[in-house]
């Protein structure tokens, strides 16, 4: 490549990536609702005080102190942040965790292996986790493989694993890092090390709708009874995919808190981050080069918010990353056996996560192409190699058969199919002559399909993610395209015929699929954004190993560019959650003394808040650990219940086997659910309908402000269902009046003169406060939401973006008067505020409310327009929400 091609690269790279820098973080702080998080403490406070603690590390590495003076510092450093957000227990437990899955990889390979630490490690890593998978499904044949017993097994492995090893820890390892004398290697594991520790301090303080739904309480919904193969005969497809994850964050669940479920995935998240730094030791990096890579890998905001998760998706990536190691050293080194230890890295993947099947299907392909082309030209060494890793590969192929085959005939134990996904998948099943298990719901939607070209999600994917609903928390960042297209257009003007060039030939493919399938995806546009964790990083890292294998001033202008794309998405990683939580850690404190335990203490708060305490403890005084129960409302409520709680509201419509009573009441029977929880708000659902007349049949009924429950251990039997149900005396809601023509939008009356054809809001309350669905008001008309169903315990805060509709803008600039009031069922109002707003006006509103909530109290929103005009829906209140102060 020229001089003048060069100079030509390098500005274009630099513009490219300022314009992929500049329009994501135009695009969320545009947004009020992010602009008004950015003030909050949370956001400011937490930030500044990380900022302070990576200064505090990067300084440290700069002065080149005394080794010992340095490590001082940072356990002094670690030890007051973690004390100071009361995480240090869920660190520990991670730091052991790691060690203990390390040294049991390490006794099954080679002792004096040569090559690089990031594919030893990952190796290594990967066979801890089989070896424990094995010995867990060994115990859950033989009905052991309860929380605690896998605890149990997890210290006694671990422990003989250490001692039969006698190395020295993978943590004295790191700290060589943290102290190195390289001034470039010491600042970017600083940055790494902050970020981890953030993300302990941040997952103390969060909860999301997926990870309360299966992750948290795998000791419920996965192994109750000591085996994951005892069906338990839940409905939800969820609890019947692979559960290779689950099944290794199971002992945790024996501990009080989330975080220390939470404290697996994040080890997961820092083992992803050296598979990278491993790749790019392949491409030819220096360490401290490939460190920075490392810091960009882990810093994509999809990283940081999937690691506060249990959710499997961070864990199928890593997986599938490790395939692509693999991959790249068969190429370089021309050894079949690196061959065999993809293959195995896309059955882990595909035994953790189902999206791991279009990406781990290519990178087989990829891989059989590969092996073939070596095969004819002769490249290749004979047999499977003399590679030091040929006896960990060959091993870790043979258990990872073991361990698919295991979870799939789980899932067709469960349901009758062999892999769960969408209609082609059930389709091609149904052919082979497979027939669905009652009662599991097999899901019939289309989802990958083709629904034509819509290259207007391509760039919001990119540069506009806010737009999609489905991206704006869980964004993949766009550094790999950006990076991708510059290395391979570095490669074809250098006419570089390097060994990367190989790699990223066979590759390039996955990434380019995966843009098809992101742009094509017809269920959701642009598809979940953690689906792509795998090809967006593969992206980025073979976008910077092509560079990398250029000249000297695209090069440099890599390294200019890459602190740069770190510290923005590492910003934007900062501000987004995996829940309805606030972004960033908690406000700084200096409280020393906070229990280590606080997330048990908030479970109990936010059922005493929800109403739902009783309930936890008439299950834990009656029915040990033998509860299965049914459901319906608050999610986050009813599903921190100790027991085998399935919310079926997300089945009405969907599922014939709880679409009509008749089949609910026999689902009740074949399942023999014992525990039937239903909120005290009228609605028309099999299971109200149930309910209500269970109720009313003579059965023990546990009665709260909001909910009853009713104790089912007494054979239901065929109950006869009246063809109408008597309201509940004394209620009063706001009911719906009409549905627009919009699907996403409801018009709502005032409670004082409800249609009685319609029926009550609650217990759908909280669907409102969803990002998709906005809210109609009329003037001089309230609408009320049962705080209680809400089920956010105060001090909180209500939030709303509020605005004329487009087409109600012509009457001008007449002020409106939009009121927020907290009210009791008498009228008395607990709290109150109001704005003013006009045509054009678009704003964000907030009440905070710091007194006490009863049963009978109500969020009450309405607005009062002066002209006979404005008689209309003219106030479009966009994303309300209610969160935790």
């Amino acid at each position: 490549m020229n001089q003048r091609l060069q100079q030509i690269g390098a500005a274009s790279l630099l513009l490219a990536a300022t314009t992929f820098i500049v329009l994501p973080l135009v695009s969320y702080f545009e947004r009020p609702v992010y602009l008004w998080e950015v003030s909050l403490p949370a956001f400011t406070q937490g930030g500044l005080e990380a900022l302070a603690l990576l200064a505090l590390f990067a300084i440290a590495a700069t002065l080149r102190l005394r080794k010992g003076a340095h490590l001082a510092l940072l356990g002094g450093g670690i030890f007051i942040y973690l004390r100071l957000h009361a995480v240090e227990l869920p660190f520990l437990f991670a730091l052991a965790w790691l060690e203990g899955i390390l040294a049991t990889g390490a006794i099954f390979s080679a002792r004096h292996e040569r090559s690089n630490a990031g594919t030893l490690f990952s190796i290594r890593f990967a066979l801890g986790i089989c070896v424990w998978i094995c010995g867990a499904l060994l115990l859950s044949l033989l009905h052991l493989a309860s929380a605690l017993g896998l605890l149990v097994y997890s210290g006694l492995l671990f422990a003989a694993a250490i001692i039969i090893l006698r190395k020295k820890p993978f943590t004295l390892t790191a700290l060589k890092y943290m102290t190195h004398r390289d001034r470039w290697v010491g600042v970017c594991s600083a940055y790494i090390l902050v970020s981890v520790l953030v993300l302990f301090v941040r997952s103390s303080n969060v909860i999301d709708f997926d990870s309360i739904w299966y992750g948290l309480r795998s000791e419920w919904v996965l192994a109750p009874y000591g085996s994951i193969f005892d069906r338990l005969n839940l409905i939800g497809q969820v609890y019947h995919y692979p559960k290779l994850f689950e099944l290794l964050t199971l002992p945790a669940n024996a501990l009080i808190d989330f975080g220390f479920v939470y404290a697996l995935n994040i080890c997961v998240y820092f083992a992803f981050g050296i598979a990278a730094f491993a790749l790019m030791r392949v491409a030819g990096m220096r360490s401290r080069h490939a460190l920075l890579v490392m810091a960009l890998a882990v810093c994509m905001p999809v990283m940081s918010t999937m690691a506060m998760t249990a959710k499997p998706d961070l864990l199928g990536s890593y997986f599938l990353l490790v395939g692509s190691l693999f991959f790249a050293i068969a190429i370089k080194r021309a050894e079949p056996v690196w061959y065999l230890g993809v293959f195995s890295t896309v059955l882990l993947g595909l035994s953790t996560k189902l999206s791991a099947i279009p990406f781990g299907g290519l990178l087989s392909m990829a891989a059989l192409i590969a092996l073939g082309w070596q095969l004819r030209g002769g490249g290749v060494r004979r047999g499977l190699g003399t590679s030091w890793a040929r006896g960990p590969i060959v091993f870790l192929s043979a258990i990872s058969v073991l361990i698919f085959l295991a979870f799939s005939w789980r899932t067709y134990h469960m349901t009758g199919y062999p892999i769960l996904g969408d209609k082609l998948i059930t389709r091609t099943f149904d052919f082979l002559g497979f027939q669905p298990r009652y009662p599991a719901h097999i899901r019939t939607d289309e989802g990958f399909v083709f629904a034509g070209s819509r290259l207007t999600v391509l760039y919001d994917y990119l540069f506009r993610p806010t737009e999609l609903n489905s991206v704006s928390s869980v964004w993949p960042g766009n550094a790999g395209a950006l990076l991708f297209v510059a290395g391979c257009v570095s490669a074809m003007l250098s006419r570089s015929r390097s060994t990367w060039v190989k790699i990223g030939a066979g590759l390039g493919p996955i990434v380019v699929a995966a843009y098809l399938l992101m742009i094509f995806y017809g269920n959701n546009a642009g598809g979940d954004g953690n689906y792509y964790i795998f090809p967006f990083t593969l992206s980025a890292l073979l976008g910077i190993g092509l560079i990398w294998q250029s000249v000297g001033l695209l090069r440099s202008v890599l390294l200019l560019i890459l602190p740069v794309l770190v510290g923005a998405n590492t910003c934007l990683g900062f501000l987004l959650s995996p829940g309805l939580q606030h972004p960033g850690t908690a406000p700084f404190s200096l409280n020393f003394v906070r229990s280590p335990f606080h997330t048990g203490q908030t479970r109990d708060a936010e059922l005493q808040a929800k109403g739902l305490l009783p309930i936890q403890q008439f299950i834990l005084r009656n029915m040990a650990s033998d509860c299965r129960a049914v459901a319906a409302g608050d999610w986050q409520g009813v599903y921190m219940l100790p027991c085998t709680a399935e919310n079926i509201a997300v089945h009405w419509e969907a599922n014939p086997i709880v679409n009509s009573e008749s089949a609910f009441v026999r689902y009740l029977n074949f399942a023999r659910i014992n525990l039937l929880i239903s909120p005290k708000f009228p609605a028309d659902t099999p299971l109200f309908n149930t309910a209500d007349n269970l109720r009313r049949s003579g059965l023990p009924v546990i009665e709260t402000p909001s909910y009853f429950a009713i104790d089912l251990r007494t054979r239901i039997g065929n109950i006869m269902m009246p063809a109408a149900k008597a309201p509940i005396p004394g209620t009063r809601y706001a009911h719906l009046t009409e549905i627009l023509p919009t699907a996403s939008a409801r018009d709502l009356a005032s409670p004082e003169s409800p249609r009685p054809d319609l029926y009550a809001l609650a217990p759908y309350t909280y669907e409102f406060f969803t990002e998709s669905d906005t809210l109609l008001l009329k003037s001089d008309s309230a609408v009320r939401f049962p705080l209680m169903a809400i089920g956010i315990a105060p001090p909180w805060i209500f939030s709303a973006s509020i605005g004329f509709t487009p087409e109600e803008s012509q009457h001008g600039d007449v002020p409106m008067n939009f009121e927020v009031k907290v009210v009791t069922a008498d009228g008395r109002e607990l709290a109150a505020q109001s704005w003013k707003i006009s045509a054009g006006e678009y704003q964000v509103v907030s009440l905070r409310f710091h007194g006490a909530v009863g049963a009978a109290a109500y969020l009450e929103m309405s607005y009062h327009a002066d002209t006979a005009a404005n008689q209309q829906p003219l106030l479009l209140v966009g994303q309300p929400e209610i969160r935790s102060e």
